[in-house]
């Protein structure tokens, strides 16, 4: 019994052991093999730049997030208040003409509504909770739309937010003025070191979480909706929204100076030395454009 216990053990260490092996080796392979992968693509000259565009719309759609929350003593009530406050605003979206495939009803909850008083826990009913989300195209529709709403009962607004119809068209034009942003500045960063650009050996986006700050900006950039419903006078004011690409770039580096030496086999080991001093002496004098014109048509040199 005692044997069978122990190899039963020493398997159970074992198999700890692996596993910790197993999950080192990856950690490892994680760690390692981007830069590994990277450096082999990259054993050549090269610059690495990002480019980056923006383009402002003015938006035409609008999307509106609510809350519907009911109460009630018991499960029954609640669901049933809860249904006929829900019915009575998707009612209310069909009576604003909006489309039934711009509305859509989730994370339905039903619980127990728990109140907490001097530490204690004081149970008052149920409660039942549905979130709507709708969009619009119609932006002339927001007053009608922030007024209605605000005369149901049971309801709250959680957010709007604006956007534009032509989102993907305009993300894509968006993207080839970020490449070309990205050329015109390794052209200048190669230019200056008497350089040019090869080919490009990557090309990736960068996220720019458009998604994920478009209703923080249209927060400040975009909307003013005023506190009092009744007021008279516009109570929404337009923007834009800025649409923002950001790429990353990766071109090969040619030094002209380098290539007219490897061309005109200009080194230490071919030539003697006077005539290598004479060939660093003429390239010092000769311009970019000469240099490549030689490269391209090289001259007569004795032997």
């Amino acid at each position: 019994m005692y044997g069978g216990l122990l190899e039963l053990s020493s398997t159970m260490a074992y198999l700890a052991d692996m596993k910790r092996s197993l999950i080192l080796g990856l950690v490892l392979i994680t760690l390692f093999l981007p830069t590994a992968l990277r450096a082999a693509h990259f054993d050549i000259p090269h610059v690495s730049v990002y480019g980056t565009a923006t383009t402002e719309v003015v938006p035409d759609l609008m999307r509106w997030q609510l809350s519907v929350r009911t109460n009630g003593k018991t499960v029954n009530e609640a669901a049933i208040k809860h249904d006929k406050a829900v019915t009575k605003v998707i009612g209310f979206l069909h009576d604003q003409e909006i489309d039934e495939k711009k509305i859509q009803t989730s994370q339905v909850q039903l619980a127990e509504d728990w109140d907490y008083r001097l530490g204690n826990r004081i149970k008052k009913g149920y409660y039942a909770v549905t979130t709507i989300a709708f969009e619009s195209g119609t932006l002339e529709a927001y007053r009608p739309l922030w007024i209605g709403l605000s005369k149901l009962e049971s309801i709250s607004v959680n957010g709007i937010s604006f956007d534009t119809s032509k989102r993907i068209e305009i993300q894509e034009m968006t993207r080839m003025q970020a490449l070309k942003a990205a050329k015109r500045k390794a052209e200048a960063l190669a230019n200056t070191l008497d350089s040019d650009l090869g080919e490009p050996l990557m090309i990736e986006e960068e996220a720019t979480r458009n998604e994920d700050i478009r209703s923080a900006l249209n927060n400040v950039r975009s909307r003013r909706i005023m506190a009092d419903a009744d007021e008279s006078g516009d109570s929404l004011s337009l923007g834009t929204i800025p649409i923002r690409m950001r790429v990353k770039v990766v071109f090969h580096l040619i030094h002209w100076r380098a290539q007219f030496r490897k061309s005109h086999n200009v080194t230490l080991g071919s030539v003697p030395r006077h005539r290598l001093h004479h060939g660093q002496k003429r390239i010092e004098r000769l311009s970019l454009d000469a240099l490549r014109h030689e490269i391209t048509h090289p001259i007569d040199r004795p032997q």
